[in-house]
């Protein structure tokens, strides 16, 4: 405990000290971070500090305790949560901090399936299911299952997407289809049949419709382990039932985690819970389990269990200590007025524990003086309820409020886009979090098309969408001699396309004929190339790329085509034989099934407003919250049937009525008040156009639930020049060219979580351009054959030496030869390509077994992975990773070890790797480092070097490296390796070029 103290002082230097943030807590969040051991719950409402009392307790187990950081694991909901605890966690207390293990639910089980994969029975070739996939296999159920009540004779697919959710809920909720039998057979027990004639009816519709969800249920289960897919939820399952199945390794991750702490609590479903239960059981009511939440903002959870989380706590551990923190240090008092008369309205069962309604029924008392609060506008028509919120918002702007402080919540993604496409219409700059899918954007539908059009003239078809093609911005085409070629074809009764390839006057130097032609090749090309190649060569050879990072709005139109070329290279690796007929019909279907493609977005305009869901604020802040089109059916009422309802026994404790839905969406606005640090300001309109028809609209009740226990300010005035002004309006706002500093921004965005890699950093010292182009914003790219060939013998080498090192025995040629083929088999070749570096790979495993001497090496790790999982590996701040193919033993009775890079291709001699030929081929930064890091080979075995050294659960020391050439000598036949001594001074050489290169990056100076 003293190292440990030692440690933690030496890194607060400079820092506020642990005690300093400590003075500062308010009695009851003391209470929370002091009591260390046992079962713990925190009751913290909108603003209490939960992330600031989750750190300090964190710090606090280290400073009382000899626990070390490695052995306290903190489970948030979101990856953003997990990254600001940690910088909270690191400002208090250090380097220390990032030993501590703070991760998502599903990161977290990811990180044991990868560390510990002999407890996994998962097949290695197993893919997540994507939303296409699982839509697909749904349907092809439902097309051949003799399926009755769910499958209407008139609607044969209405309970396709109902099914889809309710086999969400099911595995979120940790429930199998074994344990789901149990339940459907256990609700509909004749015994209990209803005695009504109507209830009755309801009673065998909704047996007879469980029982067909459950043999739908299995069947997807069996669909998805014959095609090797897996969902996204899946993940803690497989988690969970190996804890069941394998005492030992249950044991193994209870030794390691002694402090288990878990964020927004009222949120985490069963299988999330059951996760944390398992890992703390051996000590049974006696756990070092710390949970923080309010049932108040529970918004994920399944129907009615808002307070399922706090019920099934304290029935595990019935003597757990709940503090309830009663200071908000966001919201004036009364917006917290406003949020307790909401919640007031809630009823809260009979059987709640009196500690948990007294949290639940406390009033927070607003730290901050202000008396700002909730204010509700009135516009007459939905038109008039968009101007009050522009006029609004211009206001505060130029008040010199800061648009980072704004934000307006809707409750739909539809919305978003409508509220963003009038603020933008008013000059308002907007950052979107929502709206449209990817498949909905204008550039990506005229993307679309162009591909719509090559597949129509290969096969013959008029290409009527040519037009529109030859009109798009990226090919810079006049639009005045378009006009005239489409007015000609529309003379002479004949498409563009015949007009084109069949006039004589348009010489072979058109723009438009050499583009024709270039579609007709690229319809030919399509069918001899791996598909994610020729649509990433498209995307090139177009010109559509070009023109997208020359638009004001690159990084997002980057974002969006980097989604719909992930989506081309998932489905093409799940089926090789994808090629553009099929991926057109998987746009058509998703575009059919509203299946939504997200592009990751980041703030690209620090000069905007936020416009968002309301359901996306959640964790957020700000101070000024407009929340828009708050009528009934909206907010309150929604009248949406519900197909499908899963039984009550799903869930434990709680029961779900027809209450629920409206205390959900009452949970739902509570979330969206208590984002105001400042004011809140809901708006609706009495009337909107709805089927060219005017409707009367109602409030929401929520309002009058807010008024009826504290005042609320209500505005019906609406300025008749305003109007005038607002209608007039139709100018968008405009965007300053690349890399300004909105964009610089962005740039800086995508450096937030960055970890620096050796392929980065020899990128970075050979050209910052293709740094930046490949590594940061990720440009679609293909990979080439010798890319492909090289990571499927690496496989089969993976498994040789895995084989030696866990049985002492070494596979078989043909059992190499095999794992060999059948990873080259999942990459994208072309038919004559797989064929020859198949014969190739085998003959090079042959040639490699050969050479017997490989095999008299002692591994200790195979595939050993750094700065990612478990493992921290933090230069001065600085966060790196890598992989390492293979560690070896050097001395064992010293415990040093050898770290080798397995390299296909042309065999390089010592100088070549030490950069000290002209064959390295060096940029002018390579050539002016010193020698001992000037060669890219070099610096790799370096860098992996100074990843063990810094990595605290790797113990070895590295004292060589090695780089192994596969591919036998020519002549010789003979494999080749290289072995360098790995010297400290190096190392602290290319620590030193690191941190310069990385204080570069993180300034931005490579982009000047």
């Amino acid at each position: 405990m003293a190292m440990l103290g030692a440690v933690m002082q030496e890194n607060m230097r400079g820092k506020k000290s642990f005690l300093e943030f400590y003075k500062q807590l308010n009695p009851d969040q003391k209470l929370a971070v002091d009591t260390i051991d046992g079962p713990v719950m925190v009751l913290a409402g909108p603003g209490t500090g939960k992330t600031q009392v989750l750190s300090l307790r964190i710090a606090q187990i280290l400073q009382q305790t000899d626990t070390p950081a490695s052995s306290i694991l903190a489970l948030t909901f979101t990856d953003a949560a997990a990254s600001e605890m940690r910088s909270r966690l690191v400002s208090l207390i250090g380097s220390v901090g990032y030993s501590v293990t703070i991760t998502t639910f599903h990161a977290f089980c990811t990180s044991l399936i990868k560390e510990y994969p002999e407890y996994f029975p998962i097949a290695q070739e197993s893919e997540p299911v994507t939303e296409l996939e699982r839509s697909e296999i749904l349907h092809r159920l439902f097309e051949t299952m003799p399926l009755d009540i769910l499958k209407p004779l008139n609607q044969p697919l209405l309970y396709v997407s109902a099914v889809m959710r309710a086999i969400g809920e099911l595995k979120r909720e940790g429930v199998s289809p074994a344990d789901f039998a149990t339940i459907v057979e256990t609700a509909f027990a004749e015994v209990q049949t209803p005695s009504t004639k109507a209830e009755q009816i309801k009673f065998i519709r909704s047996r007879a419709k469980n029982q067909e969800l459950l043999e739908l249920y299995v069947a997807y289960e069996n669909a998805l382990r014959e095609q090797q897919r897996y969902d996204y939820e899946d993940m803690i399952l497989f988690v969970l039932r190996s804890f069941t199945d394998n005492p030992d390794f249950l044991s193994i991750c209870q030794e390691r985690f002694l402090y288990v702490l878990v964020d927004e609590y009222q949120d985490t479903n069963t299988a999330q819970n059951s996760l944390v239960e398992y890992l703390t059981s051996f000590w049974g009511a006696d756990a070092n389990v710390f949970v923080v939440g309010d049932p108040h903002q529970a918004i994920y959870r399944f129907q009615g269990a808002s307070l399922e989380n706090t019920y099934r706590f304290l029935e595990l551990y019935p003597q757990a200590r709940v503090v309830t923190l009663k200071i908000g240090y966001r919201c004036p008092q009364p917006i917290y007025d406003a949020a307790f008369s909401l919640t007031s309205h809630t009823r809260l069962p009979d059987s709640l524990p009196s500690l948990l309604h007294d949290g639940l029924t406390t009033k927070l008392l607003a730290e901050t003086k202000l008396k700002t609060g909730a204010s509700v506008v009135v516009a007459e028509t939905s038109w008039m309820e968009h101007m009050a919120l522009a006029g609004r918002v211009r206001s505060l702007l130029a008040s010199g409020i800061s648009s980072q402080e704004i934000v307006v919540l809707c409750r739909t993604n539809k919305e978003v886009f409508a509220v963003a496409e009038s603020l933008l219409a008013q000059g308002i700059a907007c950052t979107v979090s929502g709206g449209t899918s990817v498949l909905d954007k204008p550039h990506i539908l005229g993307l679309i098309k162009l591909l719509q059009t090559i597949f129509e003239l290969r096969g013959g078809e008029a290409g009527y969408d040519l037009f529109a093609v030859l009109g798009a911005a990226w090919l810079g085409i006049s639009r005045v001699h378009l006009w005239t070629l489409g007015r000609q074809a529309s003379k002479q009764g004949v498409s563009l396309f015949e007009l084109i390839e069949e006039s004589t006057e348009l010489s072979s130097d058109d723009p438009i004929v050499r583009f024709v032609a270039k579609l007709k090749l690229w319809g030919v090309t399509e069918q001899q190339e791996p598909f994610p190649d020729w649509f990433t060569k498209i995307l090139h050879e177009s010109g559509y790329l070009v023109w997208l990072l020359e638009q004001p709005e690159k990084f997002t139109f980057l974002a969006e085509i980097q989604a719909l070329t992930n989506t081309v290279k998932q489905l093409s690796y799940n089926d090789h034989s994808f090629g553009l007929e099929a991926f057109l019909r998987a746009v058509a279907i998703m575009q059919d099934r509203g299946i939504r493609l997200e592009a990751e977005y980041l703030q690209t305009n620090t000069d905007a407003i936020d416009v968002t869901t309301a359901h996306k604020a959640k964790g957020r802040e700000w101070e000024y919250v407009f929340l828009t089109n708050c009528i009934d059916g909206v907010w309150g009422n929604v009248r949406k049937p519900s197909l499908l309802v899963l039984p009550e026994a799903v869930l434990q404790f709680s029961a779900t009525d027809k209450h629920e839905q409206l205390a959900e969406d009452r949970r739902l606005f509570y979330v969206a008040l208590t984002r105001a640090k400042k004011e809140f300001v809901a708006s609706y309109s009495q009337t909107a156009i709805q089927s060219g028809r005017q409707k009367y609209l109602l409030p929401s009740q929520f309002f009058s639930e807010m008024i009826s226990l504290s005042e609320t300010k209500v505005s019906q005035e609406i300025d008749t020049f305003e109007q005038q002004q607002f209608l007039e309006t139709s100018v968008m706002s405009q965007f300053t060219a690349k890399y300004s500093s909105s964009e610089r921004e962005y740039i800086a965005c995508l450096l937030t979580d960055f970890r620096l890699s050796v392929t980065a950093l020899n990128k970075y010292l050979r050209d910052p351009k293709e740094f930046l182009e490949d590594v940061l914003l990720r440009l679609p790219q293909a990979k080439p054959a010798p890319m492909a060939f090289g990571s499927a013998v690496h496989k089969a080498l993976e498994f040789v030496f895995r084989s030696i090192l866990e049985s002492d025995s070494l596979p078989s040629l043909s059992s190499a030869q095999q794992v060999f083929t059948r990873a080259l088999e999942r990459e994208l070749l072309s038919k004559d390509e797989l064929e020859t570096r198949a014969l190739y790979g085998k003959n090079l495993l042959e040639a490699y077994y050969q050479n017997a001497e490989r095999f008299s090496a002692q591994p200790v790790f195979i595939e050993r992975f750094f700065g990612s999982g478990f493992s921290t590996t933090m230069l001065d701040g600085i966060a790196l990773s890598g992989r390492v193919d293979r560690v070896d033993w050097v001395d064992k009775s010293k415990n040093t070890v050898r770290v080798i890079d397995y390299k296909t291709g042309k065999q390089r001699s010592h100088n070549d790797i030490e950069g000290k030929t002209q064959a390295a081929e060096l940029s002018e930064r390579e050539q002016s480092l010193s020698e001992s890091i000037r060669g890219p080979y070099k610096r790799q075995l370096l860098f992996y070097k100074l990843l063990a050294d810094l990595d605290p659960t790797f113990h070895p020391k590295v004292t060589e490296g090695v780089f192994e050439f596969v591919e036998p000598h020519k002549t010789s036949g003979k494999i080749v390796s290289r072995s360098f001594e790995l010297t400290d001074a190096a190392v602290a050489d290319l620590s030193n070029l690191i941190k310069e290169v990385m204080r570069e990056i993180r300034e931005l100076t490579f982009l000047e």
